[in-house]
């Protein structure tokens, strides 16, 4: 298994527990410059460019780190505040714009660590919010990273008694999955609102919901396979199917949207960029569509590479 390359949340609890395991051991041997670690990695301690080298790969490391603490059940993501303030800081270089996941991602770091209940923390946490938030796209707001950060960042607001900015932040979650019901399940948008706090039923951001989230709760809590419905040409909701498979009624509905899910899906999840190596690539080189990057500084910065590869795909004659 490439550990890079893994997806910690599609892991069992103990793979995620080796994973983690082996990049803490990797990043002690690129923070100490342990010879013979480096060299087992296929690193010359004395070739041309090494400091780079070693660079990327610890950007690497702390990125894959503090996803494998994030999804880890429970969440150990307050573990990762030391991890993605290194992203962060790395990204202050000139000519490099401060990413928007790292930023929202250190703030729900920031609540759950040993200091999360600290004004001073909270203040901390609310301003990295605040920031990555203040970057992030119309699309890139329906990702589930930024789904699940945002309704820690409701939880924050309330904690400090801003309960007003808390309604906003509940209220775009709501409406988004209301307007783009293809964009995820019910019982997906459900868990990644609740994480681990306390009892979805009473989840504000899931009792906005239609009908209150009763039919997004029941898919939740009994896997329930769902189908979003109409009224008007509008989605009103979803039909939930407690007994059994979607009747065949609606199987061709049904099969439909689940491509359009699959398609949608595979649209917003980011993709490996091909400059810094990070999971966070969301905008495709419009020539050649093979290759992602995090934002137009990775792109310009690795075009002196990749312009020897791109070549617009070629149009098959009808």
């Amino acid at each position: 298994m490439d550990i890079f390359e893994a997806s910690p949340g599609e892991m069992s609890e103990e793979l995620r527990e080796q994973g983690i395991k082996a990049l803490v051991h990797m990043l002690k041997q690129f923070e100490t410059m342990d010879k013979p670690g480096l060299l087992a990695m296929g690193l010359d301690m004395y070739s041309p460019g090494l400091d780079s080298r070693v660079k990327a790969n610890l950007d690497r490391i702390h990125w894959q780190l503090s996803m494998f603490y994030r999804h880890s059940k429970p969440t150990k993501i307050g573990l990762a505040v030391r991890h993605l303030r290194w992203i962060i800081e790395n990204c202050k270089l000139p000519g490099r714009e401060i990413d928007r996941v790292p930023l929202y991602m250190l703030g729900v770091a920031l609540m759950k660590s040993d200091q999360g209940q600290d004004a001073e923390t909270q203040a901390e946490a609310r301003s990295y919010f605040e920031m990555g938030f203040n970057r992030i796209t119309k699309r890139d707001a329906k990702l589930r990273s930024a789904v699940w950060a945002r309704a820690h960042f409701s939880r924050l607001l309330h904690e400090m008694g801003l309960h007003n900015d808390a309604d906003e932040q509940e209220k775009i979650l709501a409406d988004n999955y209301r307007n783009d019901p293809l964009a995820m399940m019910p019982s997906e948008f459900v868990e990644l609102v609740s994480d681990d706090c306390g009892d979805p039923a009473e989840n504000p951001i899931v009792l906005r919901l239609p009908n209150k989230g009763k039919n997004a709760l029941d898919a939740f809590r009994h896997d329930w396979p769902a189908v979003p419905f109409y009224k008007n040409g509008k989605m009103i909701g979803h039909q939930v199917f407690k007994e059994g498979p979607i009747p065949k009624t609606m199987n061709a509905t049904g099969v439909r949207l689940s491509e359009k899910m699959k398609q949608r899906e595979k649209e917003n999840e980011p993709q490996v960029c091909d400059y810094c190596h990070r999971k966070m690539a969301i905008n495709q080189c419009s020539r050649c569509q093979a290759a992602y990057y995090c934002n137009q500084t990775c792109q310009k910065t690795h075009w002196k590479v990749h312009k020897q590869t791109c070549v617009a795909p070629s149009k098959t004659a009808t």
